[in-house]
């Protein structure tokens, strides 16, 4: 089956030291998917390599059915592949406003309708708009670094460990609005240490580890696979809390009463 992104047998290393090894999978158009895996599996790596920020040793990349290995990270951009990186890399003394017009640098003609088009999909941006990028939680930075990228109108969004570093109720407020962006028809690929809340929210899932896929299929299918539940999502009271309350960000429904 061929997809929008197609990532075919691709070897990354840092050195002598190999941190992806002939990895292959694709995203369709409108899909998303997510890839979990512990600290160290290459989930950041494969997302540089996509970006381009690092080179693949072997294989390709193909997006919309071009190979993009001669593409600089810029091209990809403009080609549509967006990444939200972990660290944000935020400017903290520029405001909120300033921050996401930085991700229209190259659709500049439509800055303004698109700065809309994000508040909307994210109104607490559209109140912070004026407040310096420093001084916002951490969870209002995560979602200013999800508008920056939405702002390049990205045919792929890719989201590198969005959860990381924030509080409960602040995850569950990146979420829904991760929930909305797949509603809403983006594609796009997340990787997550949060496999329940993850395997809620995508189509299909990979399980990585020391750089190779051990596992992968429907979402569903790998949250009831006994390997993928005992390593990354816990077997006992813990994981049967969690499954419902990520279904809820997801659906928008109210299980506080056991519904």
């Amino acid at each position: 089956m061929t997809g929008l992104l197609e990532v075919r047998g691709i070897t990354v290393a840092y050195g002598e030291a190999v941190a992806i090894e002939d990895l292959s999978f694709h995203v369709g158009q409108g899909e998303f998917v997510t890839i979990i895996g512990a600290n160290g599996a290459g989930k950041t790596t494969l997302l540089n390599a996509i970006m381009g920020v690092l080179p693949a040793r072997t294989g390709s990349i193909h997006f919309e059915g071009k190979d993009i290995a001669p593409l600089q990270v810029e091209e990809r951009v403009a080609a549509g592949i967006a990444l939200v990186p972990e660290r944000r890399e935020l400017f903290s003394e520029l405001s909120v406003e300033d921050n996401l017009r930085l991700g229209s640098y190259l659709r500049r003609n439509a800055a303004a309708e698109r700065l809309d088009q994000v508040y909307a999909i994210l109104p607490k941006l559209a109140e912070r708009r004026a407040q310096f990028a420093g001084t916002l939680s951490g969870g209002e930075q995560q979602m200013v670094a999800v508008g920056r990228a939405l702002m390049a109108q990205p045919r792929i969004l890719m989201l590198d460990e969005p959860s990381t570093g924030l509080a409960p109720k602040i995850i569950e407020e990146i979420f829904e609005a991760i929930g909305s962006l797949k509603k809403g028809g983006v594609t796009g690929i997340l990787v997550e240490q949060n496999a329940a809340l993850a395997l809620e929210i995508a189509d299909r899932g990979f399980v990585l580890e020391v750089g190779s896929f051990v596992a992968s299929g429907a979402a569903a299918e790998l949250r009831d696979d006994p390997r993928v539940t005992a390593a990354y999502l816990g077997t006992g009271d813990r994981y049967r809390e969690a499954a419902p309350a990520a279904s809820a960000i997801v659906e928008g429904k109210d299980h506080s009463n056991g519904s």
